[in-house]
Formats: structure tokens, C-alpha cells, sequence
């Protein structure tokens, strides 16, 4: 199946009248300007390029989310189970007492974002995983909404759109953990100036409307009476945390109160340290450590092999010259970096520069992993000649405790598809079958 038959159809309708859609570009920009799509007090950038996932396409994610929980399951039970297995990962001792409290949550991993690049029916590749920190839902909702109301609104009317609702369905999730009258206030916890941060803004204000008191709340807006964490003099009953847990853990001299509220409080946390366990990008390799596999089925260590890809640990002894030849074919990765941060491409880097990138990340625990393809469709983009060209493709699943509840586009003309490297959001929605 062409995964991309919608999106040529609007490519090939635009381009019968550049003119006039280069204008409604222009219109869009300037809706963008006035909008809450901004990220770090920038607009985010994007194309006039509709992402359209068909049901076919849909069926195929929730598989994708299905059998990559089932996996992340038993890794879990395992982690919690078998300190040999928890020697793998090689947390930190208190992150690894932190993951091992109990939680009452039915599933330990609220939200998440599974980016896959994905190539058809089937046929993808795992990228990385969100956990604690995943975002995006706020631009994805901005490009939608605005796109819907463009010219471009018009192309995509025939195929009935359909935008993905990534903020009432959360907190109809967030609620659901919690008994009838259990959960009266919510405390979203990150760090920095989070007023300035509408997908925040839009998420307490959605919890609001459900009536649930919430508040947005830096680590020093909370104290731990040595039984629940408040806010003002305020109980709060539950964290909806979207503090990374790299970032909890390096100013962990500032979250001792936080530490002890999760050991002995009542305070319910959404999600626990828990999540770390498969958004820590030490999951890929441990997924592939042979002395493991007899854990999974055989169907599942066929998914393993086929889309996870394969990682393994950074050792100084590998810096020979095969690798050094093979350095298109591989990635070095930091475990608990996210957005891109820190990848470095063999294909990007000179034979010297992998080799010197090697050597540096043999000495601070950098993992290798296979390079997967990428794949690529032809967009929109009024700046390049022709007004189209071919760009790379992340295809993010967003899974609300468990289950698959949206998609998020994004798309880079380098390989590497990251706020760094240009990427660029994609209005994203549900479309009727393509003909």
C-alpha cells in the first residue's frame, strides 16, 4: 500500500495553483504569529503540508502501540523481578529504588510517544520512546485548526479531516486512574518558566473545565507535609509530571522533598520514575541482549529484531578500522538525552570525526546503534525549486496509559529530524480512505 497516495493528491492539487496557495502560506504564517503553536518563545516552524492517516494506516498503529506494550510489559515485570535484568539498564541506585516503588496506576505508563519512522503497512523502525516530557500535542492541535480554516481547508474537505484530541481524552485518562471524588487537584510539575508554555497553560485549563482544581508548579512550589505534597496551603492528590527524569535527577539537591514525598507520601504520581524503564534509550539494547530473549514469544522477538534497531554499548575495543569504514550504517546515541540531542550520525561525520566521536563515547557510556532508514515523501515548500521537496519523515504515536490516542508529523529535508536540523511540524489528521 503507497502510504502516502492522500498527501501526493494535495501536493499535485497545489501545485495546479501555486499562487494562490504560496499566498495562503503567507496567511497561515501570520495566523501562526498569533497563535499558541510556539516553542521556547519561538513560533514552530512549519509546512503547508498536511500529514493525512488513513484508516488502514490507524488499524496499523494501534497494532504498532498493542504489541510494543506487551514487550514493554514484561520489561517492566522483569525490571522489577530480577536484579541481574535491573544490572542491565545500570540506573543510578536511588533512580532504580525510585523505579522499583509501587504505583497504583493499573498501567506505570500514562503517556507516551512512540516516534517510529514509518514506511507502510508493517514496515517501520523505532526512532525513540517519550515518556515523561511528552509534548507536541499543543502544536499539532494549532497547525490543524488553522490549516482547517486556510484554502488548503478546501483540498482537504473530500477526505473529511479529522484532527487528533490529545487534550480532553489525557484527562479523561488522568481521571480514570482515580476513584469517584478521589481527585480533587493536579499539579503539573516541570522546570522553568511554565507560564510561558501554552501546551501547559491548555492543559491545566482542560483539567479545569473537567473540575479538577490544577495548577502548573515548579519543584519549589511544592511541599511535602510527610504525607501529601500541597501548593498555596492546597492537598495535592496527583503530579502530572512532564519533568524529565534526567533533568529531575541532575538538580536532585533541589528535589530531596519530591524524593521522600514519592518513598512515603500519598500524593499519586502521573507518571512514576517508573517510565524511565523504556525511555531511557538503554531499552534498545537491553531488548537485544540475547541472554533475555527467552522472555518474549517468538512473534515478539521478531518484532524485536525487525523494528527495534539494533544498539548495543559503546566499548573502546570497537574503534577498528571496520567500524570506521561502516560508519554510514551506524548512529552514537546518549542514553537519556532527548530530541536529538547529542546524535551523531556516521554519515554525517568525516572518518576523523567519527573516529574522535567514538573515543569520546567510549568514556561516557554512549551506546551505538544501527542506523534505520527514513523514510521520505514529497512536500510542499514554497522555498525550494519547484515549490516541493523531498523530505524525511518521524511518525510519533501518542498512547495515553496504553492505549493509541493521536499522531504527530514531523519532517526534516536531513535525515536527523530535529529542531536543530530544521525539522518541521505537519498538520496531522484522520482521513477517509484514498482511492
Amino acid at each position: 500500500m503507497n502510504s502516502f497516495k492522500a498527501e501526493e493528491r494535495f501536493v499535485e492539487t497545489v501545485l495546479r495553483d501555486v499562487e494562490t496557495y504560496r499566498k495562503d502560506h503567507e496567511w497561515m504564517k501570520e495566523e501562526v504569529l498569533r497563535s499558541e503553536a510556539y516553542y521556547k518563545g519561538k513560533p514552530v516552524p512549519f509546512l503547508y503540508m498536511p500529514r493525512l492517516i488513513t484508516p488502514w494506516q490507524l488499524e496499523d498503529f494501534r497494532s504498532i502501540v498493542k504489541k510494543s506494550n506487551g514487550i514493554f510489559e514484561k520489561v517492566i515485570q522483569r525490571y522489577e523481578n530480577d536484579a541481574r535484568y535491573r544490572a542491565a539498564f545500570a540506573f543510578p541506585k536511588l533512580m532504580e529504588e525510585l523505579i522499583l516503588l509501587p504505583t497504583p496506576l493499573e498501567w506505570s505508563i500514562p503517556m507516551a510517544r512512540y516516534d517510529i519512522f514509518y514506511r507502510g503497512k508493517g514496515d517501520f523502525t523505532f526512532c525513540e520512546i517519550n515518556t515523561d516530557g511528552t509534548s507536541a500535542m499543543n502544536e499539532d492541535r494549532t497547525f490543524a485548526e488553522i490549516m482547517l480554516r486556510s484554502k488548503a481547508g478546501a483540498i482537504l474537505a473530500p477526505m473529511d479531516p479529522k484532527p487528533f484530541e490529545l487534550f480532553h481524552s489525557w484527562v479523561d485518562s488522568f481521571i480514570g486512574h482515580f476513584g469517584e471524588g478521589e481527585l480533587k487537584r493536579v499539579a503539573i510539575l516541570d522546570i522553568g518558566k511554565l507560564e510561558d508554555n501554552f501546551e501547559f497553560l491548555r492543559f491545566r485549563d482542560t483539567f479545569r473545565e473537567a473540575g479538577i482544581s490544577c495548577d502548573l508548579a515548579n519543584p519549589e512550589d511544592l511541599i511535602f507535609d510527610g504525607e501529601w505534597l500541597t501548593q498555596n496551603g492546597e492537598r495535592v492528590d496527583a503530579i502530572y509530571r512532564r519533568l524529565v527524569t534526567s533533568d529531575f535527577f541532575r538538580d536532585l539537591e533541589d528535589h530531596m522533598h519530591l524524593v521522600e514525598a514519592m518513598q512515603t507520601g500519598k500524593t499519586v504520581w502521573v507518571g512514576p520514575i517508573k517510565t524511565q524503564i523504556i525511555h531511557n534509550k538503554r531499552i534498545f539494547y537491553v531488548l537485544h541482549l540475547e541472554e533475555f530473549s527467552d522472555m518474549f514469544t517468538e512473534e515478539e522477538n521478531a518484532f524485536i529484531k525487525t523494528h527495534i534497531p539494533f544498539t548495543t554499548e559503546l566499548k573502546k575495543e570497537m574503534i577498528t578500522d571496520e567500524f570506521l569504514d561502516e560508519k554510514d550504517h551506524w548512529l552514537l546515541k546518549p542514553p537519556d538525552y532527548y530530541a536529538a540531542k547529542g546524535v551523531i550520525a556516521g554519515r554525517k561525520a568525516s572518518r576523523e570525526e567519527w573516529k574522535a566521536a567514538m573515543e569520546k563515547g567510549a568514556d561516557e557510556g554512549v551506546l551505538l546503534q544501527r542506523f534505520a532508514e527514513v523514510p521520505t515523501f514529497r512536500c510542499v515548500d514554497f522555498d525550494a525549486e519547484g515549490d516541493t521537496d523531498l523530505y524525511h519523515h518521524v511518525t510519533g504515536l501518542f498512547v495515553y496509559n496504553g492505549e493509541f490516542a493521536g499522531v504527530f508529523s514531523r519532517a526534516g529535508l536531513q535525515e536527523m529530524i530535529a529542531e536543530q536540523y530544521g525539522a518541521r511540524t505537519l498538520p496531522t489528521y484522520g482521513v477517509k480512505d484514498v482511492e
